[in-house]
């Protein structure tokens, strides 16, 4: 069965409340101000995507439920343009203690994650994928399987070991835990910035810190380290259970959504929104009950200048 990815013009976005999770006022202008530092979006970056003209769908065997299917696909580079290298942190920019910087260095060369293109098939990964209603803007919810009625009781939890934080990036279900642990040598900060909820942490060696409150939103939260500026991370909240990761070849994998049409959102944290501004309202696909819907590769391409 073959079905056509379609586009739909994007609804007009609703802002989000200017509050934090105290109730305190938020500088929006300047906490997006340092978000917009850490993250180039689409338009900025001058990254397009390259969607599949034609999807296919096949019946998925272990779902016998008709309203419900699964997405799938690889998120890949695409392009002529030879894709990022690896780019090695270089310590010695950095004023370190003779003992952190021997710690930091003791696992061999460490290396930013913001670009991780796999050299063989060019899967990308830290790509965050996810769905959102077709129609009915930001006041509108995707019906939930009900086995995923309920956030994971799992927290979400980061390191930080000498490459940083680990993982790179996660994504965290509104009333889902996420638990931070430093069990290094060395004196590290957790601090979280987004659009409506903002904080930092000290984290000693040994410590560890658990925040239960985050709260969906459509930014990303940059989280970072103001002992050690090389180290960064990104963390997505989401009211629904409809969103991954992609992993170290660009697969990624959605499963017991609705059937029905809605949207797919792709988002990086150099390239921003798959598909530029209109991309943060995502891509029209239908969801097959019974079925799973095999996107292919949907490609990452550099605009020339």
């Amino acid at each position: 069965m073959q079905n056509e990815l379609q586009y739909r013009m994007p609804e007009s976005v609703a802002r989000n409340p200017r509050r934090l999770l105290d109730g305190k006022s938020l500088n929006r202008r300047s906490i997006l101000r340092k978000v917009a530092l850490g993250s180039s979006l689409g338009i900025a970056s001058g990254f397009e995507v390259i969607w599949p003209s034609r999807v296919s769908a096949y019946e998925d065997a272990a779902n016998q439920d008709k309203d419900w299917g699964s997405v799938k696909g690889r998120i890949v580079w695409q392009s002529d343009i030879a894709p990022p290298k690896p780019r090695e942190i270089e310590f010695s920019k950095y004023v370190l203690k003779p003992d952190d910087l021997k710690w930091f260095s003791s696992k061999g060369p460490v290396y930013a994650e913001d670009w991780v293109v796999e050299p063989k098939n060019f899967g990308i990964k830290w790509v965050y994928v996810w769905l959102i209603p077709s129609t009915g803007g930001s006041t509108s919810k995707l019906p939930i399987h009900p086995s995923l009625s309920k956030p994971s009781e799992k927290p979400v939890t980061f390191e930080q070991p000498c490459s940083g934080f680990a993982p790179h990036a996660v994504a965290v279900r509104q009333g889902q835990k996420l638990v931070v642990t430093n069990d290094s040598p060395v004196i590290h900060a957790f601090q979280w910035t987004g659009f409506t909820q903002t904080g930092n942490q000290i984290m000693n060696p040994g410590s560890k810190i658990e925040l239960p409150n985050l709260v969906a939103e459509r930014q990303a939260l940059k989280v970072s380290c103001a002992p050690h500026p090389w180290e960064s991370a990104w963390i997505r909240v989401f009211n629904h259970p409809y969103f991954t990761l992609t992993d170290a070849e660009g697969r990624f994998e959605i499963r017991n959504a609705p059937k029905g049409n809605h949207r797919i959102v792709i988002w990086h944290e150099t390239a921003g929104w798959l598909g530029g501004n209109t991309g943060r309202n995502g891509e029209v696909l239908t969801v097959e009950g019974g079925a799973i819907k095999d996107l292919g590769e949907v490609g990452m391409k550099p605009m020339r200048s």
